[in-house]
Formats: structure tokens, C-alpha cells, sequence
């Protein structure tokens, strides 16, 4: 299918309308963030945020976060809100999907514990519903106070998440799904459903297919359980009285209610703030937004990029996006290279001289590896191709600045993190955040002039030279 702009015509069955910046340099993002009018969310789920999440507020003075809230239990395994972890992933309390505590868990690592975790038995179970407390508050409500401590004291933002974003942009909404539902593309936002379980769990699963039927919808799950029966107006109106629940829950810790309600898209929720912007200022056309470790490669994914095509091309059409739309993803787990005192800023700044040297020595390599960054969705194989190309006494170096720069700081690198990966010591966890707004921090003067994908290769080297340290 073919969409006629003023000045061409898109494909939109070859055309990405959302891209991952390898190719830009750090300034050039910061350039372009400051010149935009469009707001900068970076995307991460509620829970025990690493250090490069904060590290982007600093680098970017008009970023703020927006928070995933519909998490499960056991597959999300980097922010794992169902633990409290102290530095470096080591657990210090878990509960479980009833709110008991797991003392068996304390001071174990967080991969450990991953491993033994039943994960299949609870991937439905949502997180912001564990009815745990920690602090005596909360766990959710916990975990938003904290990242909403952190972000005032790093660039004075606020901290949202998707539910509240949802909310905010009520009445645009209410018109697409109407829009959706006339057309019978409800799927194309709505793919999942909330409802309590037989055993008393608040759980997600996936929609099998929506049926139209004169001026009523019928919705059902994969073991085709219909799970509504009514009217448009009503199912938004469901859908707006939950996610006002939700937000009272995690803001205010209010009790939830008995819940049942349709969830959107992956795709939707990247969307809502270029929608928002867009209502608000018409002349804007590209759109930023920070991403971490797996978005800024699952945006390559087909099945990923399929969806998000048709869903602007929709709203494109409805006129609640631009013609011209472009969603570009800053690559931002990158920023995690920051240092927090003068003397492991030097050596931080050393560490990335040396590789400048060995990006210069490999450059024919070097170009092409950043180029199939923006194409691939798993890429450390690329990185451990690359690896053997280094001459050992660069990797040396690089292994030495680095033992030089974790001993001195505890904020330690790298962060590292694939996800699903099947290895005992490649992810890596941070200082934990409750101490980031206690920390200075400072990026060297030379990443600035760095690719975003010249330091995502170098994260991710890394990562596989101390592959095997101690946990």
C-alpha cells in the first residue's frame, strides 16, 4: 500500500517510520533534542532502573522518563519489580506473585535467582498488582516515589507512565479507537486483556481476535474466552476507569479494585507522545525518543515494524500524525559511560581515546558494523566478530582502564544486558538508583564526538572481555 505526501510517496511496506540513530554523534542528538519542540521520553519499565536510565536526564536536559507499568512477573529481567536489589544486582528482598517474602532469595544475584525462577508458570502476572510493601508503601508506589525523587534532583522532570500518559490524552484516544473500531482495526492498539485469574491473580493475555457484529464488539482471548460483549463507548469508557485505578494505585497507593480491560500495542504507547505533541504544534514532523538496551533493536524486528507501519498509516490518515512522520530512537544505553569523581572521569576519557585508536585501526570494519547496528535485532554476534579483529594488546588496554576505572568508582561499567540470553555472567547490574542522586555525573568531554554505535560496540565489548567476572 502507497500514501501520497506532498513531496513523495511512502511505501509502507518497505518504509520504517521509526529508526534507531546509530550513525548520529552523541552532540548531534543533543543538538537536535534542544532545537526540537517535541518532548523526549525515554522508555523503561517501573522497577530497579540501572544507572544509564538517570545517566540520560543528565546528558539530556529535557528527557524524562516514561515508565512501562504493565510488566510481568519473572520475564522482566533488568528492572525485576518484584525485587529490591542493593548494588550491582545482588537481590536484598523478593516476594512473590501473592506479596510473601522469598528470605531464601536475599543476597543471592540476580541471575542466579533468574535462573531458578519458574518463569512460564508466571509470565501472566502482572507486577503492578503484587500486593507486597516495601518501605511501607506500596511495591509500585515505592518504586514511583523513587525514580521520582531521582529525576527532580538530576533535570527537574517529571516521571510519568503509561497509564498516566494514556490518560492525559483521553479524548484523542477515545476518537481513534472509534475510528479503529469502525474500520475493524481494533488489533492495531489493542492486543491484550487484564483480568483476574481463577486463583485470584491479576493476569495478561494475549487477544486471539476481536468480531464485529452490528454495532457490538466481541473480544477474545487464545483460549477463546470471550472476554467482552458491548459497545465501543463502553469498552473506552472501561478501558479509562481502569487505567484511573492504575494510577491511583501507583501515585497515591489506593487499593485496586477488581479489574478487567483491554491493554494497547507496544506500538501505540511509543506513539502517544508524538500524538500529544503533534496536537500541540502542527509544524512538527520528526520525533525523538531514548531508548534502551533491547528497543533500540527490536525496532528492526518485522513483526515489530509491520505493526508500528500500518498503525501510522492510520494515523496519518486520521490526521493525529504528520505526513511526513519520523520517530527516531536515541541509542541510550550508551550512556552509562559516565564517571562520577575527577580521577575516574580520566580515566573514562582515556578509555575512550583508546578506542578512538582502535575504532581508526578497523575503520573499514568499523563503518560497516555501525551500519548493520540499524538493521540487525540480536547484535552480539557482531560484536564478538569485531572482537577477534582487535589486536590483543588494545584489548589489553581497554581491559586494564577499565579494572582501573571499577576500582575507584561504585559506579561500575558495564552495565550489560541481552535479553533471554542463556550465559551466567554477561548481564550486568549497576550501582543501585536509590544512590544515583547522591552521585555526580559527569561525561567526558570526548564522547560527545562518538557515534552513538561506536559506543554501544564498545558497552557491549565490554561486557564480553569481563564476560566472566565474578558476580
Amino acid at each position: 500500500m502507497k500514501f501520497r505526501t506532498n513531496n513523495s510517496i511512502y511505501d509502507f511496506h518497505t518504509m520504517n517510520f521509526m529508526r534507531t540513530d546509530f550513525l548520529k554523534t552523541v552532540e548531534e542528538s543533543r543538538l537536535e533534542a534542544s532545537a526540537s519542540k517535541a518532548s523526549l521520553p525515554r522508555s523503561c519499565h517501573i522497577g530497579n532502573n540501572t544507572a544509564n536510565n538517570w545517566a540520560v536526564l543528565k546528558l539530556f536536559p529535557q528527557a524524562y522518563l516514561v515508565q512501562y507499568d504493565h510488566t510481568t512477573y519473572g520475564l522482566d529481567d533488568v528492572c525485576a519489580p518484584w525485587l529490591i536489589l542493593d548494588d550491582y544486582g545482588i537481590v536484598s528482598k523478593c516476594f512473590d506473585p501473592r506479596g510473601n517474602l522469598m528470605n531464601h532469595v536475599n543476597k543471592m544475584h540476580i541471575n542466579i535467582f533468574l535462573r531458578e525462577l519458574d518463569k512460564v508458570k508466571y509470565s501472566r502476572h502482572l507486577n503492578y498488582a503484587i500486593p507486597a510493601r516495601h518501605e511501607d508503601k506500596p511495591l509500585f508506589n515505592y518504586f514511583y516515589g523513587t525514580a521520582t525523587e531521582l529525576a527532580k534532583s538530576i533535570n527537574q522532570s517529571k516521571v510519568t507512565f503509561d497509564s498516566e500518559e494514556m490518560l492525559g490524552q483521553k479524548r484523542i484516544l477515545a476518537l481513534i479507537f472509534k475510528k479503529m473500531a469502525k474500520e475493524k482495526e481494533l488489533h492495531l492498539v489493542f492486543h491484550k486483556w487484564v483480568a483476574v485469574s481463577k486463583k485470584g491473580y491479576l493476569t495478561i493475555q494475549n487477544i486471539n481476535r476481536i468480531t464485529y457484529e452490528t454495532d457490538k464488539i466481541q473480544i477474545y482471548t487464545k483460549q477463546d474466552v470471550m472476554m467482552y460483549n458491548g459497545f465501543i463507548d463502553d469498552l473506552i469508557n472501561r478501558f479509562f476507569d481502569c487505567l484511573e485505578n492504575i494510577k491511583l494505585h501507583i501515585v497515591e497507593s489506593q487499593t485496586l479494585p477488581r479489574l478487567s480491560y483491554p491493554w494497547v500495542t507496544l506500538q501505540l504507547s511509543y506513539l502517544i507522545p508524538c500524538i500529544r505533541d503533534y496536537s500541540l504544534d502542527n509544524s512538527l514532523s520528526e520525533f525523538q525518543h531514548a531508548g534502551g538496551s533491547a528497543s533500540q533493536y527490536y525496532v528492526n524486528e518485522s513483526c515489530f515494524s509491520i505493526k508500528m507501519n500500518k498503525l501510522v498509516e492510520k494515523l496519518i490518515r486520521y490526521g493525529y500524525l504528520p505526513e511526513n512522520f519520523q520517530l527516531k530512537v536515541v541509542p541510550s544505553f550508551s550512556c552509562q559511560l559516565f564517571a562520577t569523581t575527577a580521577e575516574s572521569s580520566n580515566i573514562l576519557e582515556n578509555m575512550l581515546s583508546e578506542w578512538r585508536s582502535v575504532l581508526n585501526q578497523n575503520m573499514p570494519m568499523t563503518k560497516q558494523m555501525i551500519y548493520k547496528l540499524t538493521e540487525v535485532t540480536e547484535p552480539r554476534s557482531l560484536v564478538l566478530g569485531f572482537k577477534k579483529e582487535i589486536n590483543r594488546l588494545s584489548l589489553t588496554k581497554l581491559k586494564t582502564l577499565l579494572d582501573k576505572f571499577n576500582s575507584i568508582s561504585h559506579h561500575k561499567l558495564p552495565i550489560a544486558h541481552i535479553p533471554n540470553i542463556n550465559h551466567n555472567t554477561y548481564n550486568k547490574y549497576g550501582i543501585k538508583q536509590n544512590l544515583i542522586s547522591s552521585c555526580q555525573i559527569h561525561f567526558p568531554e570526548n564522547i560527545m564526538n562518538f557515534k552513538w554505535g561506536e559506543l554501544d560496540i564498545l558497552v557491549k565489548l565490554l561486557a564480553e572481555i569481563s564476560i566472566s567476572s565474578v558476580q
